[in-house]
């Protein structure tokens, strides 16, 4: 496994400070970049292959 000392450092810490409980996941480390409407939109063009937007 690749997992740096650092790393293992900080589990190690939470672990001592918490257990179990602490080492849980806090969620994603960043927000999403889409917003849910803006991929639902997107997948929707995706599969409407006749469809063009803009001028030629």
């Amino acid at each position: 496994m690749r997992v740096s000392a650092r790393s293992v450092q900080r589990w190690r810490q939470a672990w001592d400070g918490g257990g179990q409980r602490d080492l849980r996941s806090q969620g994603p480390a960043s927000q999403r970049r889409l917003s849910e409407k803006t991929t639902a939109d997107a997948t929707d063009a995706r599969a409407s292959p006749g469809t063009t937007t803009g001028t030629c």
